[in-house]
Formats: structure tokens, C-alpha cells, sequence
């Protein structure tokens, strides 16, 4: 799952389509400006045309292909800023790079260490046209054979050529000229944990922010062709996001705390209950949602794209522990699961109590008991003595 804002802390042009004009359902300007962006946004990202129908395009010069796998995105990547891979360059294609003429520039030459001999005028939509339709950019080069030719309508270019130029306009929320601002969330609960993450990421970020000080100063003095070097560094800086209540009311309070401080990205984070509304809040904020410290990930998260976890939490343990009594047990045999009434217990039970379902050699058995419900040893030896010789699952 590719970050379109990938933050690597840890660190997340193409299209076709339809030639039938009379299919489409383009609006028009100025009043479906909005609409028109959206269009293009489906595109660019999904490979898909306002009449739902995949794009298609021909490489090497009679050779179709069609199919959201061909979306623009999967090479220049969400964000626009392009990639390499193989010694082939993909180039960046978001607004300001794409609509401003490539010069000789003197940072470039700099940070190369070598005269940039390669300039184009600015692109316009009927030269964003030509190059996707036929592969030839402003100045008459022809774009290599990676780049499909695609098969678009003046409505389709213009429409991408709207997307494009709105790509990257002003500075990602969280980022100003002095600081990069980010989250962790926390959830009622997991006081312990939450003091110890804590106490790791002030001391990496206090770290990390010594160790760039010295670029600020420089930049105050620096020559011209190396201002913009240190001119990039910010302070970074940390904010806890720690969540009250009912997790009905998470999302609220996290909308809420994004109005009051936007940060670029949301870093680790503890949860004990459901991170569901904290899942939903990252995807419809497309906000980068990274590594959280929690026990099971919110269902087909990995279908959604801003948010990354470390593994499927208990469910997959679940499922490794369903192979192994499956591979283990020969003859019949108790199981016993042990669970409160949190959500990541409940559906670990679930995922176990649905992959033995069909094995006749297992009994499997629920207990359930109350969260703050005292576990001493008492409470286990009169539950062992009720079931003896099975073989125990504690969630």
C-alpha cells in the first residue's frame, strides 16, 4: 500500500478512455468546476472515466491495454511528484511542475553538480493533450515507449488538465515555513503504554530537532545557490491527540482537534478499544495514519490507503492459532476461550470460533467475562477444575 504523502519515518500522466463524446457526462464550467476537478481526480487516481468505463491506451505502438491498473497514479504516483525505477525516470506532474516551463536552473545545477540541459515551455491542456494522445511534450521530444498513448476526448483532457493544476497549490496542512506538525492519538485506558510512547517520541524529536538546528542558522547567511539547502528544514513538532468518552464521540473530537492544530501526518498511537473512528477520520482527511500501537486494525483496512498498521492484530493470531490446532490436534479435544467485552476480544473469538467451526475433533467453548472483572488465582483455579485437559485461549 503506497503513500501518496508516505512520510518515511518510518517513516505513504496518464489516462484514456471512451472516444465517444456523446457518452460522456462531463459538466461544464464554471458552476461544475468542482465536478470537472473530480473527474479528473477519478483519472488520475483510479483510471476510470466519468461513464465508469476503464481507461485504455496502446504502448509500442499497437499493443491495447485497459484497465484501472494503468490509472496514472501507479506511476506518477498520488501525489504527482513522479518516481524512477530501472533507470527510467517518471516525471513529476502536479501543477507547478507541469504548467511552469523547465530552465536552466542554477539550484538544479548545484544540486547535480552538472549543467541541466533539459527545458521545455510550460504545458498547457492542448499540449497536455498531445503528449498523453501521442507522447510528444512541448518541446517535440518523444516520451519514451513506457509511456502509454491513451485515447481521450478534449473533455477527458481538459478535465485531467483541471486535476493536475489543482494538485499541490499551497503547502500540505501541518507544514509552515518554520515547523512540521504531527499527531498521536491516544484512547482512554492504556496509561502505562501511553506514558512509555510518549516518552520515546519526545526523546527522538528532541533528538532529531538538536540535530538540525545548525541548517536554521546557516540559512539567515547562506549564499544564494544553497539557501534553499537549509531553507528546507523544519523543527518538527509533536502533538498528543488524546481522545475522551465513547468511541461514538472519537471522531468528533478528532475533527475537532485537526480544526484547532492540522498536522501533516498522525505517528503511532495507543488504543485499547475500537480504532475504527480513528481509521475513518485519517481516510476522509487524507491524512497519513502510521504504525498505531493497537490490538486489532479496523476491518479491510487494507483496502483503504492513508492508514498503515503493523499487522491485522489478534484476528491474525487467531488465524495462526486455527492452523495450528488444525495441524495439532488428533483426537478430541476441548477448547476453551477466555474473553471480556472489548471489541479486539470479540472478534479475535470470532475469527477462531469461524475457522473450527467444521472440525469435529474440537469443542470449542466461550467464557465471558467482565472487563474490570478480578483475575486472581482463585478465578482460574475453579474455572480449570470445571474443565480439565483443554487447552486454553486467553484474549
Amino acid at each position: 500500500m503506497a503513500r501518496s504523502r508516505g512520510l518515511i519515518l518510518l517513516l505513504l500522466l496518464h489516462s484514456g478512455g471512451s472516444t465517444v463524446a456523446m457518452q460522456e457526462r462531463m459538466p461544464a464550467e464554471p458552476e461544475g468546476k468542482k465536478q470537472l476537478i473530480e473527474a479528473g481526480k477519478q483519472i488520475f487516481l483510479n483510471g476510470k472515466l466519468p461513464d465508469g468505463e476503464s481507461i485504455s491506451a496502446k504502448v509500442r505502438g499497437d499493443i491495447r491495454l485497459q484497465g484501472s491498473q494503468y490509472a496514472c497514479a501507479n506511476c506518477h504516483r498520488r501525489s504527482g511528484v513522479g518516481s524512477s525505477e530501472g533507470g527510467d525516470q517518471v516525471p513529476p506532474v502536479f501543477g507547478k511542475a507541469l504548467f511552469s516551463p523547465i530552465t536552466a536552473s542554477l539550484h538544479d545545477t548545484y544540486r547535480k553538480g552538472e549543467m541541466n540541459t533539459v527545458t521545455r515551455p510550460a504545458y498547457t491542456t492542448e499540449s497536455l493533450g498531445q503528449v498523453i494522445r501521442e507522447g510528444i511534450d512541448p518541446a517535440g521530444r518523444i516520451l519514451s515507449p513506457l509511456m502509454p498513448r491513451f485515447e481521450l476526448t478534449d473533455n477527458q483532457i481538459l478535465a485531467l488538465s483541471s486535476y493536475l493544476a489543482s494538485m499541490s497549490i499551497t503547502m500540505p496542512p501541518g507544514i509552515d515555513k518554520q515547523d512540521i506538525h504531527f499527531a498521536t492519538i491516544t484512547t482512554p485506558g492504556n496509561e502505562s503504554v501511553r506514558e512509555a510512547m510518549l516518552d520515546v517520541f519526545n526523546t527522538f524529536f528532541r533528538f532529531k530537532n538538536a540535530g538540525t538546528r545548525g541548517e536554521k542558522r546557516r540559512a539567515q547567511n547562506a549564499p544564494y545557490h544553497k539557501a534553499w539547502v537549509y531553507e528546507s528544514y523544519r523543527r518538527w513538532k509533536l502533538h498528543e491527540w488524546r481522545l475522551y468518552g465513547p468511541e461514538n464521540s472519537w471522531q468528533a473530537q478528532l475533527n475537532d482537534l485537526y480544526k484547532k492544530q492540522p498536522v501533516f501526518a498522525i505517528i503511532g498511537g495507543v488504543g485499547k478499544g475500537n480504532w475504527q473512528p480513528v481509521h475513518r477520520f485519517c481516510e476522509q482527511q487524507q491524512l497519513p495514519c502510521l504504525f498505531p500501537h493497537i490490538p486489532l486494525a479496523p476491518s479491510k483496512a487494507d483496502e483503504d490507503f492513508y492508514s498503515v498498521y503493523f499487522s491485522r492484530g489478534v484476528n491474525l493470531e487467531a488465524q495462526a492459532l486455527t492452523r495450528h490446532l488444525e495441524e495439532t490436534i488428533e483426537y478430541p479435544q476441548k477448547v476453551i476461550q477466555v474473553l471480556d467485552k472489548q471489541t479486539a476480544a470479540q472478534s479475535a473469538a470470532k475469527t477462531l470460533r469461524q475457522g473450527l467451526a467444521a472440525n469435529k475433533k474440537v469443542k470449542l467453548i466461550d467464557i465471558e467475562i467482565e472487563s474490570d472483572q478480578p483475575l486472581d488465582p482463585t478465578f482460574w483455579r475453579e474455572l480449570a477444575a470445571k474443565h480439565d485437559h483443554a487447552i486454553w485461549v486467553l484474549w
